[in-house]
């Protein structure tokens, strides 16, 4: 089974406005910490980059055991990680992401993001930040209930994340 999510806020500025924003190591600290639950920690970030990247920004986080079902969470060889790498193109007056998620020490996951920014209308001030997520574990039986619950933290988190960058 997949679980999907598709994550949309309104953030004040133009896609450009915004990247340059969350170029600004404070604004990307903040963000790494917006979720207390994780201790993430910047650990990539530039901007303008040779190979015309307007923004690249990885972040490492040590996931909560609480993520996961408890049976699973025992069994777990190490305790898990979440590794998230953005790479954000100007495309116009759009800004896309590629973004590289990889969920370690949980077995048999693959996790796919999609991110985007996009005016909310022509000429407007505002953009609409858009996170598409994809979650599979290949795991028989416990595979759904960490998909559901590991899901449901990743939204929490990109919405406290939102937050931050709205704010910012």
């Amino acid at each position: 089974m997949t679980a999907r999510r598709t994550l949309t806020w309104t953030i004040p500025g133009t896609p450009a406005q915004i990247l340059h924003r969350l170029g600004d190591p404070d604004v990307a600290r903040r963000r790494a910490a917006a979720d207390p639950a994780l201790a993430a920690e910047v650990t990539e970030l530039a901007t303008d980059t040779p190979d015309g990247a307007a923004l690249v920004m990885a972040v490492t986080a040590q996931v909560p055991t609480s993520w996961v079902p408890a049976r699973v969470a025992a069994a777990l060889p190490a305790a898990p990680r979440i590794v998230r790498r953005e790479v954000w193109r100007l495309t116009g007056d759009d800004a896309v992401a590629d973004v590289a998620v990889r969920l370690e020490a949980i077995p048999a996951t693959t996790m796919t993001t999609g991110a985007s920014l996009r005016p909310t209308a022509p000429g407007a001030d505002t953009s609409t930040l858009t996170y598409e997520i994809r979650l599979d574990v290949g795991i028989p039986l416990a595979g759904s209930a960490i998909e559901r619950a590991v899901i449901e933290q990743i939204s929490r988190g990109y919405d406290q994340e939102a937050a931050v960058i709205a704010g910012s």
